[in-house]
């Protein structure tokens, strides 16, 4: 167990860059980072086999053996079976390990063919938020993902994931960004992807807990993940009901515990519908129709991005730029604004506005700052304001969950370990332009 344990989180830093590798667990990060690269393409059945192979020689006899992964045509599917397969190898002390075979691969659909999703966000307290409806489309190789969101009937934004480019059409703004990379984005390309999400989060934390249920009559599993589980934060867990005969998703949950108080979640995602189309049925499905849309290009932080310069603005400082700074105001349940803080990059210029530490709200443009930067393979929770525009939580590179609101000029994201996500949504709606 602490062997394999060990193994798991030295996965884990490797994928996250916090830790360089060699051998055969470089080959095998490797293979992960290809197969579940949101640009994804096809990697070929000697190339997984031999990374599987190698990873069983290496470690053995403590791993079982996982069940051979055959060739899948699409780069989606086959992210979907290497982690699958990689899953049964690390959570082997999990109370029910998941043994994903065939019929898991066989739902996501055949070479010719593209897959169509629709969604449900719900909140779990009536009038919380408008009731979202998102209808995903995923062609059988992966490299083109769209999700359209929609609340009371109208569509608010299109996603359009494309050969590793990113296009995203906020309608009421009637303004597309654009990006080279998911990383051009603050919370990545998680929302895209989320129908099979769990698989990688699975992987990524090496073990899951897991139990057995039933939903809507179904025989299904329940997969808790963790999210935030940071000391002095509020825990967060995302618990993932999936069919216990195709393993795909039905419920998506993100639960908050609080110490003393009953385990509660603030919003739900019902999957209503996955269903196989075939390419002649979705040959404009993969187009954003935005002729007179303005085009914003965001910029992807690479290697040479650096940081030039901080300094603490006074409010008569902040009060002059332009656009306007969305804050709290002066103060915040009883929290004064502590700081305003501009930071510039060689690619970008930020602001940071902390209350203590109880919230921080950060505004930016193209530039998403690194600290607020999503962690890899970790999937969103897309919520709608009663506005339409579309506000998204998801998880930093540091642990902290992060609640981000995108905009044509500015985009806005809180920090708040110690708030639960409706506190962080309520929040949300308290922005005020700092004049």
């Amino acid at each position: 167990m602490r062997e394999e344990r060990a193994l798991a989180a030295q996965l884990d830093r490797v994928l996250d860059g916090r830790e360089r590798a060699d051998g055969e667990l470089a080959a095998l990060a490797s293979l992960l980072e290809r197969a579940a690269a949101p640009s994804r393409f096809e990697v070929g059945a000697k190339e997984v086999d031999g990374a599987l192979a190698a990873a069983r020689a290496r470690f053995r006899p403590r791993l079982r053996r996982p069940a051979r992964v055959r060739r899948i045509a699409g780069g989606l599917a086959l992210a979907g079976a290497v982690a699958a397969a990689l899953v049964v190898v690390l959570t082997r002390g999990s109370a029910v390990p998941l043994h994903i075979e065939e019929p898991a691969l066989a739902a996501l659909g055949g070479p010719s063919s593209a897959l169509r999703v629709i969604e449900r966000v719900e909140p779990t307290r009536p009038g919380a938020f408008p009731v979202n409806v998102r209808v995903g489309w995923i062609d059988a190789r992966g490299k083109r993902i769209r999700w359209d969101e929609y609340v009371r009937g109208r569509k608010v934004v299109e996603t359009l994931l494309e050969g590793g480019r990113v296009s995203r059409y906020l309608v009421p703004e009637n303004v597309v960004l654009v990006g080279t990379s998911c990383r051009a984005f603050a919370s990545g390309c998680a929302e895209l992807i989320d129908p099979i999400e769990f698989y990688r989060r699975a992987l990524q934390r090496g073990t899951a807990r897991t139990s057995r249920t039933t939903f809507d009559g179904r025989a299904a599993f329940v997969l808790r993940l963790p999210v935030q589980s940071l000391p002095d934060a509020v825990r967060i867990e995302q618990r993932v009901t999936i069919d216990r005969t195709t393993y795909l998703p039905l419920l998506i949950e993100w639960v908050e515990e609080r110490s003393g108080a009953e385990p509660r979640a603030f919003a739900r995602i019902l999957i209503k519908r996955v269903r196989e189309v075939p390419a002649a049925a979705v040959r404009f499905a993969f187009e954003l129709n935005a002729p007179t849309a303005r085009v914003i290009q965001r910029v992807t932080p690479g290697g040479k991005l650096r940081k030039l310069s901080e300094r603490k603005l006074t409010r008569v400082q902040a009060r002059a730029l332009s656009p306007p700074l969305q804050w709290l105001g002066p103060d915040y349940i009883g929290q004064p604004e502590s700081a305003i803080d501009e930071l510039r990059w060689n690619a970008g210029t930020a602001y940071r506005i902390r209350y203590g530490n109880l919230i921080t709200v950060w505004n930016y443009g193209r530039l998403v700052p690194p600290e607020i930067a999503a962690s890899r393979y970790v999937p969103a929770k897309v919520v709608p304001l009663i506005d339409g525009r579309i506000a998204r939580f998801y998880q930093a590179q540091d642990g902290r969950v992060v609640l981000e609101l995108e905009g044509p000029n500015r985009s806005i994201a809180l920090i708040g370990p110690e708030f639960g996500k409706e506190s962080l949504f309520g929040a949300l709606q308290r922005l005020q332009p700092l004049r």
